[in-house]
């Protein structure tokens, strides 16, 4: 980590969920509409890099990243369907899911746990873009060598005596 900028990791699984919808034919697994602009000026090269033709490793990426993001998206829904109203995100990164979410899920409450350098500049980068913060969404600094989730989660409105989805 940088001090200032955002993880390598959250960038790249950003890119690919981009590149998914631009390489990709419909029906896609996953429409982060918001990954490209949430990239900045790198979002081209990034995108770029996961363009058919290109390193197998990044040609499976494409499809397991957005199909993983699909995934923990169904086990969200299901738990909210039977109560759940927290998800914890860990690694949050730049994910867009408060951004998406289904209308119906309004009430759910999300922890977005990331490291401060990553927090701070995805807030940056969503000011820039004019983004208001979305009802329910706590953006969380965690650096994970240093602080436990635990500390981390109890300075916030997460309810440890409350179901949670954590992804």
């Amino acid at each position: 980590m940088n001090a200032g900028e955002p993880s390598r990791t959250a960038m790249q699984v950003a890119a690919c969920r981009a590149a998914h919808l631009r390489f990709d034919p419909p029906p896609h697994l996953l429409e982060d509409r918001l990954a490209e602009a949430l990239l900045g000026d790198e979002a081209e090269a990034l995108i770029g890099s996961y363009a058919p033709g290109g390193p197998w490793i990044l040609q499976e990426n494409r499809a397991f990243l957005p199909l993983r993001g699909r995934f923990g998206e169904d086990v969200i829904a299901e738990a909210y369907g039977e109560g759940t109203r927290q998800l914890v995100l860990l690694g949050a990164g730049l994910d867009s899911f408060a951004w998406r979410r289904p209308k119906g899920q309004a009430d759910l409450a999300i922890f977005e746990v990331d490291h401060p350098a990553t927090q701070r500049w995805k807030r940056a980068r969503l000011a820039a873009l004019g983004l208001e913060t979305p009802n329910g969404l706590v953006f969380v600094e965690c650096d994970f060598e240093t602080t436990s989730l635990s500390d981390a989660l109890s300075a916030t409105t997460f309810r440890p005596d409350r179901p949670a989805v954590v992804s």
